[in-house]
Formats: structure tokens, C-alpha cells, sequence
């Protein structure tokens, strides 16, 4: 019998290199997901990188990553019709005229085929707007984005991840759609479409920082590893001597702790001043003072820059500080959280050899993610590559909110757990959010403030749109009760709290079964529930570092910067809410409920997989190489006309080369080779800024995207807010809020077709909803909840 949390379930998979992540996030969640590929292979076969740098269709290391678990059939696009009668999902990657040119149906010829198919597409821009057939790219989607805008060096161009991430990105959204929608299909009988946008994903993903403009607060620019935000000179980035560290090095109740631990190392080490040895960062007013942050910096950095990695690690563990260092790629590998937690799977390649890639991106009991075979050879499974099966009955579509009558305990903080619920409630999913007075979420004391209060934080009421809010002292025992009566009330509890604390609460895992014997409890943590590292508090920064992100978001002559701001806390949720939903469609089946064990940094290793398997394969380094790509060239973010303006260039092929080089006025460079535009790279990108200087970015990507090439200016909060595409596929909307009024949050990035997400509240007041929660939810009266008062429970 089939094991896997999507055991039943039947995905084609016609993807390119951009949507092929999707298929394996599938696999991994137990699904049977088949490539249809043509007599002579699909283009991931024929994506560089390749074993050995020797191309082949069975040598592509995009292939070996990305397919594996799946199977093959060797089919024509003719015969989609004719599969998909007996499937569940079609996954597809493209715009509207590479579709057509593919050869994939329409959507409604596919959903009159088949009524119950759910279609997902990943694509550039999504397959609305006025750039929906755009040229795309990673890093044409990264400047369209906003991300890309913030990540870097002040004084240099913007900067990316050298292992592509954005498309990637999609495809964990186009997971998260594919899930509600087939939970929606349960009651309605009727599949729909998701459409993803790698562009929409990208803004998603860059903090709540993309929504300055419409929020009328400062925008914030490049800084390091820490974005700037008006006079703000925090900074994360530090020297160590054989390399570099993160430091959450920040101020306030939540965080200057862990800077105070710091700063008494040094002092005991006799290395900063009294001034700097005496201050209570905890309390520390940087407005009144920036002069002494200044010092601060500079003192941790000549501090940090005399130790190395190893040894301010350790210090890190032993003394409980936000500090990690930048890892190579070899030194993940080389990791023991990661050996102990047997986070690496084999991949054979040619010659005998094997690579490790990461496995599975989150743990989980008793039915776990699937361990995959290699990726498959061309052709290797019979046609047709399913057997005919009547289709399931249909309950009739009542309108409802896709995952509406679920249930969520929203035990999180800050913003990775926290946005795994928002996910979900913008589906209709009931996400009772558990805080109090003395420990509110971290999020509520993070700018911009629209309201000078403790409800006043717009980064919060984002991140928590459409939740309830209870206060719940959850330090008193006198609590106890009510948390156990919320555990039986729920369906789901996202616990983003220490390894081991639900435990020290009363709720450990045994307990919780007992209480809620079906209950699916996802455990969010920063390098996951067990390990050497388990216990090591910290940001998505940390994991980021931890994890490869920054030494591959570096430029060759500069220390690491990496992504912007807690790069791993934007982007797991994406896994976080397709686990909850895989694992909520398994009890749906069987009736049993799961533990799923998902470490941030871990789950995002599955981002940086291509570049972990071709230093492995080729030697290759992905590290420290700025915006150059070794299979594309010219590609770069060049200075367009205006203050900080840039405006990204990615030549995919010897096409779009000539159609560059005609755009430029220099047909005698149109006949360079790729190995020639990669040697004569300098001399080009003089060649294209002086060119796009002239002009603003957005002129230029218009018209370079006129002939052919993939170009986008790099977009901050104020582009995106009148980006015509962002704005024809509604990317915020405007909700009210109990104490601001009302306030423009980010739209979720998975686009459904007919159930599409429902938002209506920005996030609540602290304990808004207290009373709704005990009355309406768990049944008490008035009593019980003075009871509850008397002893102080409910603040």
C-alpha cells in the first residue's frame, strides 16, 4: 500500500525548471506525481547545471534535485486530455503564451475534461495582468519583488541569492493553493485553478517591509544584513576571523537581553568601555542616543572579528546569545544539527558517485514524509501511468470559505509561526490567537506604529489578519484549564514556542493525545525540536546564516550580507501550512492525527538544494559571486536614471543575447558565445549601464522586455504601490482595524480561481476577542469566566 500523508493522490507534473519544485514538495507529502515529458525529455532535463559540466538527458543535477520521488511517461501534449481524467492536480509553469505554445489546454477545456482537476501554474508574473507574458527569471522576479531592493550594500547594486530562490518560492505557494483546494474539492466536488506568481511570492516574502508605502510609513533601503529604516543604524552583520557571524544585535524588552549577555562577555573580557558595559539595552532609547549604538557597533565587530566562527558559536550555545555564523555550503553539509537530525538524502550520480541534497522538509509522526527515489530515467514508467478510477462523489458547492469549519490554536510568536496561521485564516480557517499583557507577541512591539499603543503595530496586523486574540496568562496555573479546553477545541495548534516549553506548560505530547486524541500539532521552531542546536534561541537571520543563505548572498571582495531582515521566517510558512493541510487530509482518511517537527532553517535548505549538489558534483562555488550567474550572461543589476534606481538584465540564451546587443546598438557583439559573454562580463555590463543610465528602469525593462529579454526595474514599497501588474492582481487590500482604523494588508500570493482567499479584519486588538473565545467557542458562562478574572488569568 502506498504510505505518505497524500498517498491518494494522483499529480502530472509538465512543468519546466520553474515549477518543478512544486512536484517534489508533493512527492515529498506522500503524493504519486508523474512527469509527462516528450520523446526527447522535458527542459529540466536539459537545465544546466549538468554531472561533470556535460549535458545530457539523464546529467542535468536540476533534474536529479527537483524530480526526485517523481515518476516518468513519455507522452505527447495531445494526450493531456486524455490523462488528466483520472488524476487530481496538473501542474504546469508558464505564462498564458507559453502555455499555449506548450501545447497545454485552457483551463476550461481541462476542467471540462475533468470537473474535479485542480490546475496549479507557476509563472514570472502570474496569467492576469498587463506583464503576465513578460520574460522572467529569477533575478528579473527578485527585482520585481521588492526583496532584491533591500538586500545588499548601501553603496553597491542590489544583491541576490546566487542559488535561485523566487520561482522556488512559488512553488511552495502553489502547494499551500493545491492543498486548499483539494480540501475545498472535499465538500464541493469541483477543482479549480491556482495561479501563482513568482513576483506576488517575492513581495510575500520580504517582510512586512513591501507595504510601506500604502502604510504611509518610512520605506526602508539596503543596509547589510539589516535593512535601514529612517535613521535606524542597526546592524547584523559582523567580522569573525575566518569569516563572519549574524548578530540580532537590537534593543527593547524582547531582544536586549541577548544584546546585554553580549555585551557582559565583552566587558568580562575587559573589550568595551564602561558606558557601553552599564547601559540596559533592554531599556536603551536609540533616538535619544544613536551616537552610542554607533559605538556599540563598532565595538561588537572588533570584538567578534578577533574570535573565529567555532568559538563564537560555542560562546552562542553556552551563553544564550542571537549570534550564528555565516556557514559555507560545505560547512552545512558538515553541520551536526543537521547529521543528527538526518536532514541530508543521497542522490547517485553518473560515474558511481553520490550527492547529498536535503531530504524531506519537516519531520513527522506517526505517518512521515516520504523518503524519495532518484529521479527517474526518461521514460521508465508505462503509459498510461494510472489506472482508471470512477471519480469521487460530490457534496455540492455551498460557497463557503474553502477550509471554512477548521480550527487553529495560534500558540506563536513574532513572525514565522504567526504567518503559518494567517495562511490558513485567509481561507476561512477559525485561528484563536493566544497572548497576554505581561507576553504579548513580539511582532506587536515592531514598527511602523500607526497607533501609539500596544495595538498600534502595522507589522502585526498584517501578519495576523483575520485572527481571533485571547489574553491568557499562561505563567499562571490558574490557566491551565482554559489552555486544555482550547487544545479539545481545536483541530490544529501551531506551537512556535522553545522545544520543550508547550511541555513545562502541562501540554506535552502525551498529554495533548489524551485531551485531543486527533489533534494535529505543528511544532515550529529555528532548527527544529531536536539536535545539538534545538535549544539555541534566535531570528530567521540566524537560521539564514546557519543554513548557507548568506555566504551565497555575497558579493567576491565583501563580507556575507545575506537576504533581507529573518529571511527563513518569510519563507517557511510556505511548508509549515502545507504540512498542517497534508496532515489534516491524512486524518481526514484515517482518522489519526500527526506531529510534524519543522526546523525554519532546515525546511529551507530545500531552497539552496541545486547549489549544495553541483559543489558536491562540479566543485562549482556558489558563494561570494555577487549577481553573476554561470549559466547566464549578461546577468546583473545595472544603475538606471534617478537616486538608488537599478534596473535588473537577465540574458537566458543566445536569443535574447542578440536581441540585447541590437537594443544596445552593438550588433558586433551579438555573436558572442555564453563562455564569451561570461569572460567578457565587465566589459558588458559597461556596455549595457551606460545605456540603461540614460533612462529609468521601468523605461528600460519596457523595452528590452519589447525585444525579447527578460528586464525589470528593482521595485521598493513605493513601485510596487503603483506597479500596474501588482495592482490589476489586487496585492493588498484594505481591512479594519479595531484601533488604527483601517490598514492595507499583503493578499495572499496562492490565487484560487473560485474560492479564492477571504480577508477581512487586519489583526486584533490584544484579547479583542477574549470574550467571543470563552463564550462562543468553549461554552462557559458568566461564572466561569468571573472565576477566571477573580484570579487574574485574563490579562
Amino acid at each position: 500500500m502506498a504510505r505518505g500523508l497524500l498517498a491518494p493522490y494522483r499529480v502530472l507534473d509538465c512543468t519546466d525548471e520553474r515549477g518543478a519544485f512544486a512536484g517534489l514538495l508533493l512527492a515529498q507529502l506522500g503524493a504519486d506525481v508523474v512527469l509527462v515529458e516528450p520523446p526527447d525529455g522535458g527542459r529540466t532535463r536539459r537545465t544546466a547545471p549538468f554531472v561533470d559540466d556535460v549535458p545530457g538527458v539523464e546529467r542535468s543535477l536540476v533534474h536529479q534535485v527537483l524530480n526526485r520521488g517523481k515518476r516518468s511517461v513519455v507522452a505527447e501534449r495531445s494526450a493531456l486530455l486524455d490523462l488528466v481524467t483520472d488524476v487530481d492536480v496538473l501542474l504546469t509553469s508558464g505564462g498564458p503564451a507559453e502555455l499555449t505554445a506548450a501545447g497545454i489546454p485552457s483551463a476550461d477545456v481541462l476542467l471540462g475534461r475533468n470537473p474535479g482537476l485542480v490546475v496549479a501554474n507557476v509563472s514570472g508574473f502570474g496569467l492576469t495582468g498587463p506583464k503576465a507574458d513578460w520574460a522572467d527569471g529569477d533575478l528579473v522576479c527578485a527585482a520585481a519583488g521588492l526583496q532584491l531592493s533591500l538586500t545588499g550594500d548601501a553603496d553597491r547594486p542590489p544583491l541576490r541569492c546566487a542559488v535561485p530562490q523566487v520561482f522556488a518560492s512559488a512553488c511552495g505557494d502553489a502547494v499551500v493553493g493545491v492543498l486548499v483546494a483539494l480540501a475545498e474539492r472535499q465538500r464541493s466536488g469541483r477543482g479549480q485553478v491556482v495561479d501563482c506568481s513568482a513576483q506576488e511570492s517575492w513581495v510575500w516574502a520580504s517582510f512586512y517591509l513591501s507595504y510601506a508605502t500604502p502604510w504611509r510609513s518610512p520605506v526602508s533601503s539596503r543596509n547589510g544584513a539589516a535593512p535601514r529604516t529612517g535613521r535606524s543604524t542597526i546592524r547584523f552583520d559582523f567580522p569573525a576571523a575566518d569569516g563572519a557571524v549574524t548578530i540580532t544585535l537590537a534593543f527593547g524588552a524582547a531582544v536586549g537581553p541577548y544584546t546585554n549577555r553580549l555585551v557582559a562577555w565583552m566587558a568580562a573580557a575587559g573589550e568595551c568601555d564602561g558606558e557601553l558595559a552599564t547601559t540596559d539595552w533592554s531599556t536603551f532609547d536609540l533616538a535619544s542616543d544613536p551616537g552610542r549604538q554607533v559605538r556599540l557597533n563598532d565595538a561588537v565587530a572588533a570584538f567578534t572579528g578577533r574570535r573565529t566562527k567555532a568559538e563564537l558559536l560555542a560562546a552562542s550555545r553556552e551563553r544564550r546569545l542571537l549570534l550564528a555564523p555565516a556557514l559555507r555550503l560545505d560547512e552545512v553539509l558538515a553541520a551536526e544539527q543537521f547529521a543528527e537530525r538526518g536532514s541530508w538524502a543521497a542522490v547517485p550520480i553518473e560515474g558511481g558517485r553520490t550527492v547529498r541534497v536535503p531530504g524531506t522538509f519537516a519531520q513527522a509522526v506517526p505517518e512521515p514524509l516520504a523518503s524519495l527515489q532518484p529521479a527517474p530515467l526518461l521514460g521508465s514508467s508505462t503509459f498510461p501511468p494510472f489506472a482508471a478510477r470512477l471519480p469521487e462523489s460530490a457534496a455540492g458547492d455551498r460557497g463557503a470559505a474553502p477550509l471554512e469549519g477548521l480550527r487553529v490554536l495560534d500558540l506563536t510568536t513574532s513572525f514565522a509561526g504567526p504567518l503559518t496561521g494567517r495562511m490558513l485564516a485567509a481561507f476561512g480557517v477559525r485561528v484563536v490567537k493566544v497572548e497576554s499583557e505581561r507576553r504579548p507577541d513580539f511582532a506587536r512591539t515592531t514598527g511602523p506604529f500607526l497607533d501609539p499603543t500596544i495595538d498600534g503595530s502595522a507589522s502585526y496586523a498584517h501578519t495576523n489578519a483575520n485572527k481571533w486574540s485571547i489574553t491568557l496568562d499562561l505563567s499562571n496555573p490558574a490557566a491551565r484549564p482554559v489552555l486544555e479546553d482550547l487544545a479539545r477545541w481545536a483541530d490544529v495548534i501551531i506551537d512556535a514556542y522553545a522545544p520543550g516549553a508547550l511541555g513545562r506548560m502541562g501540554l506535552d505530547e502525551m498529554t495533548l493525545r489524551r485531551l485531543n486524541p486527533t489533534v494535529v500539532l505543528l511544532q515550529s521552531t529555528m532548527l527544529g525540536q531536536t539536535g545539538p542546536f534545538a535549544s539555541m534561541p534566535g531570528y530567521g537571520n540566524m537560521a539564514g546564516a546557519l543554513c548557507g543563505f548568506f555566504t551565497t548572498t555575497a558579493w567576491p571582495d565583501r563580507s556575507p550580507v545575506g537576504p533581507c531582515g529573518a529571511y527563513t521566517d518569510m519563507v517557511s510558512p510556505r511548508f509549515a501550512a502545507a504540512a498542517i493541510l497534508a496532515a489534516l487530509d491524512h486524518r481526514r482518511r484515517t482518522g489519526v492525527g500527526s506531529r510534524v517537527d519543522l526546523g525554519q532553517g532546515e525546511a529551507c535548505l530545500q531552497l539552496l538544494a541545486l547549489g549544495i549538489a553541483d559543489s558536491q558534483a562540479n566543485g562549482r562555488s556558489w558563494e561570494h559571486v555577487g549577481n553573476r550567474d554561470a549559466f547566464r550572461a549578461p546577468h546583473g543589476v545595472y544603475p538606471a536614471l534617478g537616486d538608488d534606481a537599478w534596473v535588473a538584465v537577465a540574458c537566458a540564451d543566445d536569443a535574447q543575447w542578440s536581441a540585447l546587443a541590437a537594443v544596445l546598438g552593438r550588433a558586433d557583439l551579438a555573436g558572442l558565445s555564453l563562455d564569451e559573454r561570461i569572460g567578457r562580463h565587465d566589459e558588458l555590463d559597461d556596455v549595457i549601464a551606460a545605456w540603461t543610465v540614460t533612462q529609468s528602469g521601468d523605461a528600460a525593462a519596457t523595452v528590452l522586455q519589447g525585444a525579447g529579454v527578460a528586464a525589470h526595474a528593482v521595485q521598493n514599497s513605493p513601485e510596487c504601490a503603483v506597479d500596474p501588474q501588482l495592482l490589476h492582481r489586487g496585492w493588498v487590500m484594505d481591512l479594519p482595524h479595531s484601533a488604527i482604523g483601517s490598514l492595507a494588508v499583503g493578499v495572499p500570493p496562492m490565487r484560487l480561481s473560485r474560492t479564492p482567499a477571504r480577508l477581512e479584519t487586519a489583526g486584533p486588538c490584544l484579547g479583542e476577542h477574549t470574550a467571543e473565545v470563552l463564550t462562543e467557542l468553549l461554552g462557559y458562562g458568566d461564572d466561569r469566566i468571573a472565576e477566571l478574572a477573580v484570579a487574574d488569568v485574563l490579562r
